[in-house]
């Protein structure tokens, strides 16, 4: 009978066991599912949101991953376009009216013809168009089509599975570096300096008889609105997509560089000469 009663003994010990153990897998299983549950992430305001984009950045994509949101700084981009169209616009024409008298292409009696031309696009339904209807179809259009560009990358290249809604609400938050102080700084300089050819890129370092190189173009394309907005954007395409920062990093600059070497520096150089 002592014997049989240590067997019962050591067998209820065992059930006991086997059930605190259950019940410590439980607690970590569901500990892991809070961790990646919306309702678990810290709850930021629109507010922190935007601040956040420009001093603590992971914190905000670790919440846009959960819970992604991007009208509210699309319509800020789109605003801030449109005030930056506004404010530059006739030394915007000032610029391309001093290039056509500059220009040896056309005649005197063509360059007067198209400065009258260009003078009239100052007022009327030119000016709406070009200060309200371009900044919005092409800043929503831009920041789509780039959106799409780093959803491909990032699901099929990659192998990575992040939504398109999740990875434009990083787009659009990125982007306010450009909307915001970009815009701001720019539109004071070009004011200051009365013309859009603005001393902000690392083509200022270089002659003026090389604009339109390509090396120009490739130097007018690194600024420091571009740089920190890339290191943005690198920090929440590795945020969503779970990969290491240097992998983040690594993808949107590699991204970045294939679009100025093909669309900036090469397709320009081959219009350049096209239009010579």
């Amino acid at each position: 009978m002592s014997d049989m009663d240590t067997t019962q003994g050591h067998g209820e010990e065992q059930k006991k066991q086997d059930a605190k153990n259950s019940e410590e897998l439980e607690e970590i299983l569901k500990g892991l599912s809070e961790t990646e549950s919306p309702e678990s992430q810290e709850s930021l305001s629109l507010l922190q949101r935007i601040v956040g984009v420009f001093t603590n950045p992971g914190r905000v994509f670790a919440y846009l991953r959960t819970r992604p949101d991007f009208l509210i700084p699309l319509i800020i981009a789109v605003l801030m376009s449109i005030f930056s169209s506004y404010m530059v616009y006739d030394i915007a024409l000032d610029d391309s009216i001093q290039k056509i008298e500059q220009s040896e292409k056309f005649s005197d009696e063509q360059k007067e013809r198209i400065i009258d031309q260009t003078e009239s696009r100052r007022y009327g339904t030119w000016r709406t168009v070009s200060i309200v209807g371009f900044p919005l179809v092409g800043v929503v259009l831009i920041i789509v089509l780039v959106t799409l560009v780093f959803w491909f990358v990032g699901n099929v290249v990659l192998g990575g599975k992040v939504t398109f809604k999740q990875l434009l609400s990083v787009y659009c938050y990125s982007w306010l570096i450009y909307s915001i102080p970009g815009s701001l700084v720019s539109v004071w300089l070009i004011i200051k300096y009365e013309t859009l050819k603005i001393p902000i890129s690392l083509a200022a370092l270089l002659p003026e008889n090389m604009e339109g190189t390509g090396l120009y173009r490739f130097m007018e394309s690194i600024d420091p609105f571009t740089i920190w907005f890339l290191i943005v954007l690198g920090i929440g395409f590795a945020t969503v997509y779970q990969f290491s920062r240097k992998k983040g990093l690594m993808t949107v600059f590699s991204v970045w560089l294939l679009y100025v070497l093909l669309f900036k520096v090469a397709l320009g150089a081959f219009f350049s000469q096209f239009g010579g």
